[in-house]
């Protein structure tokens, strides 16, 4: 095709008839559209000139742009739109319906843009599941300015990175967060997710973390976002999913045997969600050693603090109880070695540049595989106390306590009692400053 100007012209009228009106005929949405933009008259008659076809050229650009945004700032109002209009349809319906709605959302394909929001909103049913949907406003609004600002302006500036960038990716994974402790039934207003969608929106969980991680990788430095976010990914995501083996064990137990149902059992999905955040990372080759340690600090001191509890044997209810414990903390042994398995696989090499010398290295408050060493070390003992000993739950601790020797976690010898005398919630503090 020759350049005798028709392309701007075909470009206009492909992004016009995308957008028209389905109960609207062609001939009334062309004579709307001429009435909207006027073409005058001294337009086809000046073409001939050079002047002229410029002028003419510089006019459908300027129409195309007006319309390229009128039409985002339309699609940003029809989903807010839809969000509002769903909530409200929600609030009316009864329970049947939430979940006759529910069974319809699951039989949804996962590849129907599962990174969407729209798609994890269709998963949150009426009732207590509610509230959360504000905090989706915070994704939506969050996602939409960063794409406003890189449409406008180099996104990738120092400037924006530390002004729109970092702060809307903070927004959106503080948002996350709180959505991860409604779907574990943490929130204390008990603005949780109803049990028939929790399985749906873990899976939606998944897919927007990573997206988010991707989508903001590729805007900035990914060394300097990784760090600047590394605190709201350590708190707000890993505590949180470590956290909530126990808590979602203890509802598992409480189910019959007989019933098969297994709604509840998100538990393979927040696995999955710790293994895709550092594949994400790890296939960008961000060096993920501070994040896979803090995993097992933060894992090993959970594991600690269950095997720990004991209740009252004198109370009948405290004896159901702590059987219902005990259940609940061995099951979930079996996911918290397996974060901890998976953080020790492929754990990148400490650099001697970087941290120093030997002993440098073991002074540095920063350096956190002494202290992993030392709390995973502690936990043979743990199970020793145990009467009966508990073989099984032993020989579990004991081959992940034989991989962090193996795979290089420690970097010095232990000797003596000198490492049990260390008050180990003073050191995991003082680590933990260290990602703030």
């Amino acid at each position: 095709m020759e350049n005798d100007g028709n392309e701007p012209i075909l470009a206009i009228a492909i992004c016009v008839l995308r957008n028209k009106p389905r109960d609207q005929s062609l001939a009334s949405y062309i004579i709307d559209l001429k009435e909207k933009f006027p073409i005058s008259q001294t337009t086809n008659t000046s073409t001939s000139t050079a002047a002229g076809y410029t002028e003419a050229q510089t006019q459908w650009r300027k129409r195309a742009l007006e319309l390229e945004e009128e039409n985002e700032t339309l699609k940003f109002r029809l989903q807010k739109y839809e969000i509002e209009s769903l909530a409200s349809k929600l609030t009316l319906q009864s329970p049947q319906v939430d979940n006759a709605f529910s069974r319809t959302s699951k039989k949804t394909k996962a590849g129907n843009n599962p990174n969407t929001l729209r798609s994890l909103l269709d998963d949150l049913v009426a009732g207590p599941g509610l509230p959360r949907l504000q905090d989706s406003f915070d994704i939506l609004s969050s996602f939409h300015t960063l794409k406003k600002a890189s449409d406008k302006q180099d996104i990738g500036s120092e400037f924006n990175t530390e002004t729109v960038l970092i702060p809307n990716v903070k927004r959106s994974l503080r948002a996350l967060s709180k959505l991860l402790e409604a779907l574990l039934g943490k929130e204390s207003d008990g603005s949780n997710i109803a049990k028939s969608a929790k399985i749906n929106v873990a899976e939606r969980l998944q897919e927007l973390l990573v997206s988010l991680l991707r989508s903001t990788f590729s805007m900035a430095p990914r060394h300097k976002v990784l760090s600047d976010i590394m605190e709201e990914l350590c708190i707000g995501i890993v505590r949180p999913v470590i956290q909530g083996f126990h808590l979602v064990s203890i509802e598992v137990s409480k189910i019959s045997k007989n019933n098969k149902n297994s709604e509840v059992d998100i538990r393979p999905g927040l696995l999955r969600m710790i293994l895709r955040l550092l594949n994400c990372l790890h296939s960008m080759k961000e060096k993920t050693r501070e994040l896979r340690e803090f995993m097992v600090v933060e894992t090993a001191r959970e594991i600690e603090s269950l095997w720990k509890r004991t209740g009252d044997m004198r109370d009948p209810a405290g004896i159901l109880d702590d059987t219902r414990q005990r259940m609940a903390r061995k099951d979930s042994l079996w996911y918290h070695c397996a974060i901890i398995n998976i953080a020790l696989d492929g754990l990148p090499e400490e650099s001697t540049q970087e941290n120093g010398k030997y002993h440098d290295r073991i002074k540095n408050p920063s350096v956190l595989s002494v202290f992993a060493v030392d709390i995973l070390y502690d936990l043979p003992r743990l199970f020793e106390q145990e009467s009966p000993v508990d073989v099984m739950a032993q020989s579990m601790i004991l081959a992940i306590v034989e991989k962090a020797w193996l795979g290089g976690l420690c970097v010095c010898e232990r000797e003596g009692d000198d490492h049990e005398a260390k008050d180990h919630s003073t050191v995991h503090d003082s680590s933990e400053s260290s990602l703030h």
